[in-house]
């Protein structure tokens, strides 16, 4: 198994495009191999329909940023072999008179985003924020993906490159859709808070607010294409120390044609957006100072012939160009909290900090 994760570096080092990720809790790995003609941009979620391939959805779609479709030349899948991986890494929980330090822009953008909370306008909006930190010379991608599989079996994890957009690896705690024909399944996921050791969370108002915000969001849009809809309890999903607020759906499709269109109208989600879903996605794409890129975009295996599965691009880092990106964002509510804020972004940060050997090992 580690000497196929090893296959990343040599590919890394040659340029060609591959895709290597693990789905939550599964007992293989996947790697995809190609070359740069294997890649198909689209400018708009309706073209995906046609095509099959491993998919990257940026939060906007622009000419930079486009969805990328990379079909692979070669896939492979080998066990999953777990006494192979290094034992994984717990955050720490952050004393609540941490001090930090603020950056201006999330100063301001805070600031922008809560005076529109006030006016009533919007219920929720998401602000996210971007760190560009060093790289380090001795980089192995493939010791990078050993750590993240072994810190956070329970995320879908993956670690892709393209000449175009670089290299991008995660730890998503957050499906979006997941399926075949007309059979699919979802998740709301919102509202974090760092747990430590075992037993029961308990939730503040504004978590579950948040939660139910996206919860009610995903029902009233299933509605319209689906039936059969069946919602779980909302229940506490831990990956590592860090918790949300997660409700399962299940439902099947009036019709298959329509998994595009459901797409379209679902993504991107409160979770990742906010409330009114349009007039927060405008709000955001003017006001916010990061550049999300491909974070809070989708990824995953697209395919018309095999089970599909897209995930919410979260606790995710870009390596491009020598520098190294990470990125992270929380759901504001009139009644939040600067600080409280800003340091929920630090922890989800440090999920990837560690990966990276950013943080001192305890």
């Amino acid at each position: 198994m580690i000497d196929c994760i090893r296959k990343i570096d040599f590919y890394y080092k040659e340029e060609a495009p591959f895709v290597l990720y693990h789905s939550p809790n599964s007992e293989e790995l996947v790697l995809l191999k190609g070359k740069k003609e294997d890649i198909l941009e689209c400018k708009e979620i309706g073209e995906i329909n046609k095509k099959s391939g491993f998919l990257f959805i940026p939060f906007f779609i622009t000419d930079e940023n486009p969805i990328l479709v990379f079909s692979p030349r070669e896939e492979n899948s080998f066990s999953l072999q777990k006494e192979s991986l290094k034992d994984g890494f717990t955050i720490q929980e952050y004393e609540s008179n941490k001090n930090v330090q603020i950056s201006e822009a999330y100063i301001r953008d805070f600031s922008l985003f809560k005076e529109k909370l006030s006016s009533k306008n919007f219920k929720k909006i998401v602000l996210a924020r971007e760190s560009i930190e060093e790289v380090k010379q001795d980089l192995k991608l493939s010791e990078i993906f050993i750590k993240m599989l072994a810190s956070y079996p329970s995320a879908y994890t993956y670690i892709a490159y393209t000449p175009k957009i670089g290299v991008w690896l995660g730890a998503s705690p957050e499906l979006f859709l997941l399926g075949k024909d007309l059979n699919w399944e979802t998740t709301s996921l919102a509202g974090t808070q760092v747990q430590e050791g075992e037993g029961s969370i308990k939730w503040s108002q504004k978590n579950k607010e948040e939660q139910s915000l996206v919860t009610d969001f995903i029902r009233k849009t299933l509605e319209k294409y689906s039936t059969n809809i069946k919602e779980e309890n909302v229940h506490s999903f831990r990956i590592n120390s860090i918790a949300h607020l997660k409700t399962n759906f299940s439902f099947q499709l009036k019709n298959a044609k329509d998994i595009s269109l459901l797409i379209k109208d679902l993504f991107p989600t409160p979770a990742v957006c906010g409330l009114p879903q349009k007039e927060s996605y405008e709000f955001i794409r003017k006001n916010e100072t990061c550049s999300r890129n491909y974070y809070s975009g989708l990824v995953g295996n697209f395919n018309k012939e095999e089970i599909s599965h897209l995930y919410v691009n979260l606790r995710c880092v870009n390596i491009k160009n020598k520098k190294l990106t990470l990125y992270a964002g929380g759901g504001l509510l009139e009644e939040s909290d600067l600080k409280e804020e800003f340091l929920e972004t630090e922890r989800k940060m440090d999920v990837m900090r560690r990966v990276l050997n950013k943080i001192e090992e305890k």
